[in-house]
């Protein structure tokens, strides 16, 4: 017996179906994984007068604000880390506005010639692109924040040198003083070398640090507001968006302190640094959703010991052992595909029971099916193979003697030479 079936995602009355396993995040994982926003859209959102899209739509259009005014306000003030910070809160805006977009279409089922998997990959490379642009962004502001730190650190000789490597668009405010400054430059000492002359870092203004403040105060209000609806409604993405917003403040609040702290001190390179550090939360949030796009797009698969897989694997083993009809089948492979929103799996269950024909293995499969469904209601397509006992061992044994006479044939080939 050796039978592979397909299920296709039952009608649209499983997706309002509520999940039997609750699986809670706690802030701590979120804080590190808040990329989440960007895979599991939530059903909630759907629905446009629900408070879930409420809550959704007033996060973009503060993200929107934010972006504008951190952005006029670092160019405007003389600060990198809220250049830096407006930059993240770009990178915000887009993720808001993909989730959004991409919602209702990542809902979609496909036919057995047009997205026979369905439309979650189109989430993945919008996320794969999103997370392109946050990445270079981040990577940009790093490098000039740098060059600003080196212009105090370098010998002139050097600086001279690394200040001509550019990434992306240079957010540096020395270039206006070093031409305003060298206009001036002409010599009033006749007979004596002119001064080498270097940029001069300016203090950002102090109004810079107020435009920080008042985003941690907006951010952390969000954060709450967040919080309270995805409580309410049971909703992962919303959780997950909720952090987002309480890391968005702490961005603020380095460049809160490195901007206060450099007119306090009249230290002109901390805001620099704070740029960098703004910088690497950009690009560390960037990696880590770029990857996981890449991943999805070429079908890696969900390792074991990921939360996803453990989720899924945990929901098979349960229905099989909890359900008489189903309790004959043991798990022996488990593939889950992530596919932007949807879940793909595809799994190996063996018997020792001989015999079974093709109607009861369709009605044990559809049994399944809808089981797991029921319980994760972002799985879309699930691959189901069954195989008696003695095929999974006479596989196996296959599979070793081939190993074995590969390695041997390898060591055969070492010693000929």
């Amino acid at each position: 017996m050796d039978t592979t079936t397909t299920k296709e995602k039952p009608d649209a009355h499983h997706i309002h179906k509520e999940s039997k396993h609750t699986h809670s995040h706690s802030g701590a994982a979120i804080f590190h994984h808040h990329h989440h926003s960007l895979h599991e859209p939530n059903q909630h959102l759907l629905d446009k007068t629900s408070p879930a899209s409420r809550i959704t739509w007033i996060g973009l259009f503060v993200n929107v604000g934010l972006a504008i005014s951190k952005g006029i306000g670092g160019v405007y003030f003389h600060s990198q880390a809220l250049i830096a910070d407006a930059i993240h809160s770009v990178g915000d805006m887009i993720a808001d506005f993909l989730t959004l977009a991409t919602v209702n279409v990542a809902a979609k089922v496909g036919t057995p010639t047009k997205f026979p998997l369905g439309y979650g990959k189109i989430e993945s490379i919008g996320s794969f692109l999103v997370s392109a642009i946050l990445l270079f962004a981040g990577i940009s502001i790093g490098w000039s924040s740098l060059i600003s730190i080196f212009e105090f650190v370098l010998p002139s000789y050097w600086y001279d040198i690394v200040s001509q490597v550019h990434i992306g668009h240079s957010h540096s405010h020395t270039d206006m003083l070093t031409s305003s400054d060298h206009g001036h430059s002409h010599s009033h000492l006749s007979g004596l070398a002119e001064p080498e002359l270097r940029p001069h870092k300016v203090v950002p203004n102090i109004n810079a640090a107020w435009l920080a403040g008042a985003s941690i105060i907006v951010k952390e209000i969000l954060f709450r507001e967040t919080l309270k609806v995805a409580n309410q409604t049971n909703s992962k993405v919303l959780v997950a968006n909720a952090w987002h917003h309480r890391i968005d403040s702490l961005t603020a609040v380095v460049a809160l302190l490195t901007v206060t702290g450099g007119v306090l001190f009249n230290v002109a390179w901390l805001d620099s640094v704070g740029g960098i550090g703004v910088s690497i939360l950009i690009i560390k949030a960037g990696w880590d959703t770029i990857k996981e796009a890449w991943f999805e797009l070429i079908d890696r698969g969900e390792k074991p010991g990921s939360e996803l897989y453990d989720k899924i694997d945990e929901i098979v083993r349960q229905e099989l052992l909890s359900n008489e009809e189903l309790n004959k089948f043991k798990l022996a492979q488990l593939s889950v595909l992530s596919s932007g929103a949807n879940t793909n799996i595809r799994m190996v269950l063996h018997t020792d029971v001989k015999g079974i024909d093709l109607k009861m293995l369709n009605k044990y499969e559809e049994q399944l099916s809808a089981l797991i469904k029921e319980d994760d209601k972002f799985v879309r397509n699930i691959f189901i193979q069954f195989k008696e006992v003695d095929q999974l061992e006479d596989e196996h044994t296959h599979e070793h003697e081939h190993t074995h006479d590969h390695t041997h044939s390898h060591d055969h080939h070492d010693h000929t030479h």
